[in-house]
């Protein structure tokens, strides 16, 4: 979301549905995620809508005001709360977090029957003190003459397939193991350059060049080196290609690639 939102104007738009089937949505004109360095702080601004306002912009001393908070999760604790806003019953998920909050839209999804004193219907997000369960949230990029596209999201298996000649048995797909073996056919003999690409070819054009995230894990001979590389070869808005590549005889690799971009 940080590589995503730091390169162009965008805004929120979150739609709650409660049980009942009333729609309420809440719009920021507004939205942008911080760096990793700063752990993600949240940056949101000019609220409107139906729902309320889930992170409480108007009031800055408050401590439901998210505005400028990390990201905290359960392991990473950014909040200003004695204990660990993620790790409570009532929020369960990773979010911004001031003394806790208003909202926690990745909370656990609750039925009806679960409701407590401390925790709302569907994902805990506090609307005037009860809750709504969010039907759909969307990310939609802002031009000067208003909203321009949407957030898609993928990381389908079946759209990324194997291409080139490897010594590795059927195709390599996102989030699956493989192992790159002995070198053959595409692959050099000998210490060296030996690779295969992976390309994924996307169901639709996107308005936007999508930006990837490649996450790798492997096993090898020698444990205490890395001798496994994951490299985005190219991308536009209609395919990209991701090339796993080795010096030596190394084995045994997961990959895991995801994109997004404007639709």
């Amino acid at each position: 979301m940080y590589r995503l939102t730091s390169h162009n104007a965008y805004e929120l738009y979150v739609e709650l549905e409660d049980w009942g089937g009333v729609v309420k949505y809440a719009r920021y004109s507004s939205f942008s995620v911080g760096a990793a360095s700063n752990y993600y702080p949240l940056n949101a601004g000019g609220y409107s809508g139906t729902a309320g306002d889930g992170f409480v912009l108007s009031y800055p001393s408050s401590g439901a005001h998210l505005n400028g908070m990390g990201f905290s999760t359960r392991d990473q604790d950014h909040d200003r709360s004695s204990g660990s806003c993620s790790s409570y019953s009532a929020f369960s998920g990773g979010w911004w977090f001031n003394w806790c909050g208003n909202s926690a839209l990745n909370g656990p999804y609750l039925r009806p029957s679960d409701r407590t004193e401390y925790s709302g219907y569907g994902i805990d997000c506090v609307v005037g003190g009860a809750s709504e369960s969010p039907d759909s949230s969307d990310v939609r990029r802002a031009s000067r003459n208003g909203i321009d596209g949407g957030l898609s999201v993928s990381n389908d298996a079946s759209q990324l397939v194997q291409s080139g000649n490897n010594n590795v048995a059927g195709p390599i797909m996102a989030g699956e193991s493989g192992d790159l073996g002995t070198p053959s056919h595409a692959f050099t003999s000998g210490d060296g350059d030996r690779h295969l690409d992976l390309t994924a070819t996307f169901s639709r054009a996107f308005r936007t060049i999508p930006v990837v995230t490649v996450g790798l894990r492997h096993v090898d001979h020698f444990a205490t080196e890395i001798r496994v590389s994951a490299t985005v070869q190219s991308v536009s808005n209609t395919s990209l290609t991701v090339r796993i590549g080795t010096w030596v005889d190394s084995r045994l690799y997961a990959a895991h690639v995801y994109w997004m971009a404007c639709a």
